[in-house]
């Protein structure tokens, strides 16, 4: 038998398998908690480890790797970030599916092959590979203390979390009001009325501060590039499923595509390879 059809072979025995279902969405994923020096998530799925990445003021871009049962920090004491400045961090936390013995080894088996994008790309298609669990967000540092948004206002600041009148023709969401949750921190420009750029964007934790856009009206650029749609529709006669438009994945030795998500759902009913 050939290494080509073992490989086939396992990948059907294995499918059988069950596997942890997770969802792509940040909704209930973590849970961030501050002392007003140290940022600790709570993980609320179950997974194998992960890597929480931390854009800084200043530009750097800064990466902390935890194990299985671990809870991510970030401190202001933190020596791997230096001396913490204030201004506006943001977050990504990206979390490692939980895999079986026998799908860890039909990757090795593909890696040394030089198969490992064709067979990560079947698992994921196929559901033994769960897709993506990633969670995004901000918070700032004012005179050497966090700050999030349920942390309630800073130093010097007013809480603007003021209700706002609904600006829905179709009325899908009639409050209209700024969610707890939303409100920002100093620094933040909240927009509540139309907006033109006319000149180019960059969105993204690696943007540069000079980038050089050629042609681009619009750029995402970081390692992980996602835009959600996500309904805020409360009443039961209105749609609410949430949409996702996804690049490559993002886990070490997945598949480049670009794919129309159904978050909701959990699957992918448009997908270009």
């Amino acid at each position: 038998m050939t290494n080509r059809l073992m490989l086939i072979v396992m990948i059907i025995a294995i499918g059988t398998v069950s596997f942890i279902s997770a969802q792509t969405t940040g909704k209930d994923l973590t849970r961030m908690s501050n002392d007003g020096a140290n940022i600790t998530w709570t993980i609320n799925k179950a997974s194998d480890g992960g890597t929480l990445t931390v854009s800084t003021p200043s530009g750097d871009v800064l990466r902390y790797q935890f194990r299985s049962g671990g809870s991510p920090i970030f401190s202001v004491s933190d020596q791997k970030a230096g001396a913490v400045t204030d201004g506006q961090y943001r977050f990504e936390i990206v979390l490692t599916p939980i895999l079986s013995d026998s799908v860890k080894a039909a990757l090795r088996t593909a890696r040394a092959e030089n198969r490992s994008e064709e067979v990560f790309d079947n698992f994921v298609k196929s559901g033994i590979i769960p897709p993506p669990m990633i969670d995004t967000g901000a918070f700032r540092v004012v005179n050497g203390l966090v700050y999030t948004a349920d942390s309630g206002p800073e130093p010097g600041t007013k809480n603007i979390a003021e209700p706002r009148q609904p600006i829905d023709t179709d009325q899908k969401n009639p409050s209209g009001n700024v969610n707890r949750g939303d409100v920002p921190p100093e620094g933040v420009t909240v927009i509540a009325m139309d907006l033109v750029v006319q000149g180019s964007e960059c969105i993204g934790l690696d943007c540069p501060a000079a980038p050089s856009f050629g042609f681009d009206s619009l750029r995402l650029q970081e390692n992980n590039l996602r835009i959600n749609f996500e309904d805020t529709s409360n009443t039961a006669s209105f749609p609410t499923s949430d949409w996702r438009i996804v690049a490559n994945d993002s886990t070490n030795g997945g598949a480049s595509y670009l794919a129309f998500e159904d978050s909701t759902a959990g699957n992918q009913p448009f997908r270009v390879e």
